[in-house]
């Protein structure tokens, strides 16, 4: 293969890669496209590490992302050193590793833009910055912004003020877990811990929240949306608190997973949890969950779906279960199988159910769903109830009904829209054929 340097200059990415793993220091004789492409550089570098010096902007920077290139390998030292001093080339080395501030021009690292990018993935980048940053107020908070982290790296005196604090967490909730570890006094202090809320973790919360604002209701209710298992670290008079406990499930209804068994009992609280989210009476006491009274007059009427948490017991209960299915069909869902044996075969039932939605006939047992079919006194009181049941009727009987004029006659002045059934089963063969 002819490596001479006319032919390198010409070369292309294949002859390029072959000539850099036998000689490296090949690649300053290769065009600029190619000493920027990233892998033409990682193996130039791996045959001979010195070849960084020849390496392109763009390759280097490719060079970096891909081996994780840090400062304090030595192997560093062999890029062009000039390249610290070239911002664009600076800004996209900072951003991959933001420890490369200490090695950049002096010039750069006053430059706001430079550190606010090494920050961004290191927020221990904001070390190596000049002192007139460091001490510009604007900039401490544009770091803020930009990585919370940042304040770990401060003067303590700084951040161990209140006014500070406040200031830091606004701009970015991420400071106070930092900000906190410098200051235990500000557990206590409610505008900094509203503030700071999002960003601790709950753990340190229980450990360290001051008993006044465990006893405070704003402060209690807030944390407790914020996170519902910290409700067992509220006082224990909110936590015993009826109205209390009634504003947190009006917001969150599963919240009642997490209150004393009494407010689980109570059926205001528990109502109120259901009226925003059937789901909650999963964790309605069982006292509840187990009453006919309750489920049929309470949950069941906000939604049909309370069978699926009610108590095995009732759950067999038929006429529970009916009252239920007559509100929503869907509900057959959570049916046990030995009442859906049942009940799938009664075709009163179903003829409540299809008034509602005509799709209820899926829940129908075989020999039912044909009889809604096939079976034409059947289909003609069914399509009575719901004209859309004709939808569902063989095509035989489709055809007959249609042809049928007092029927369709009376049908429609009963059910006006009825005049689109035609329509509707022209379009509905169409797709089948």
């Amino acid at each position: 293969m002819d490596f001479s340097i006319k032919h390198l200059q010409q070369a292309d990415k294949a002859t390029a890669l072959e000539a850099v793993e036998k000689d490296g220091l090949l690649i300053q004789h290769l065009s600029p496209e190619l000493r920027n492409d990233a892998d033409v550089v990682n193996k130039a570098f791996l045959q001979n590490q010195q070849a960084l010096a020849y390496a392109g902007p763009q390759g280097i920077i490719g060079f970096l992302a891909k081996e994780k290139i840090t400062f304090n390998n030595d192997r560093i030292n062999h890029i062009n050193p000039e390249l610290w001093g070239k911002k664009e080339f600076v800004l996209e080395a900072v951003k991959i590793n933001g420890l490369l501030m200490l090695i950049v021009d002096p010039s750069l690292k006053k430059d706001p833009e430079v550190v606010l990018a090494a920050i961004k993935t290191y927020p221990s980048g904001f070390e190596y910055a000049d002192e007139t940053l460091k001490e510009n107020r604007d900039f401490i908070f544009s770091a803020i912004k930009a990585n919370g982290q940042v304040i770990s790296y401060l003067d303590p005196r700084l951040i161990r003020t209140r006014e500070f604090a406040l200031a830091a967490i606004s701009t970015n909730p991420e400071a106070a877990s930092p900000i906190l570890m410098h200051n235990n006094n500000f557990y206590s202090d409610k505008e900094i811990m509203m503030k700071a809320l999002p960003a601790v973790q709950p753990f340190v919360l229980s450990s360290s929240l001051s008993d006044s604002l465990r006893a405070d209701p704003e402060f209690a209710y807030a944390m407790v949306q914020w996170s519902p298992d910290l409700l067992s670290i509220v006082s224990n008079r909110l936590q015993e608190d009826p109205e209390f406990i009634l504003s947190l499930v009006k917001e969150n209804p599963f919240i009642l997973q997490y209150v004393k068994p009494c407010h689980q009992l109570d059926r205001k609280i528990v109502k109120t949890a259901l009226d925003h989210a059937i789901g909650a009476l999963q964790y309605a006491d069982e006292t509840l969950k187990g009453s006919r009274d309750f489920i049929l007059n309470v949950a069941i009427p906000i939604s049909a779906y309370a069978i699926n948490y009610m108590s095995n017991t009732l759950k067999e209960d038929e006429s529970l279960i009916r009252s239920a299915l007559l509100k929503d069909p869907v509900a057959f869902a959570f049916v046990t199988d030995s009442v859906k044996a049942k009940l799938s075969e009664d075709k009163v039932l179903f003829m409540n159910l299809i008034a509602k939605d005509s799709n209820a006939i899926n829940y129908a047992s075989i020999e039912l769903q044909e009889a809604f079919r096939y079976h034409e006194p059947t289909v003609r009181e069914a399509i009575v109830i719901n004209p859309w049941m004709l939808l569902l009727a063989g095509s035989n009987l489709q055809d007959k009904l249609l042809n049928d004029g007092a029927f369709m006659s009376s049908l429609i002045k009963k059910h006006p829209w009825a005049t689109q059934l035609e329509q509707k089963i022209k379009e509905k063969r169409g797709k089948e054929q």
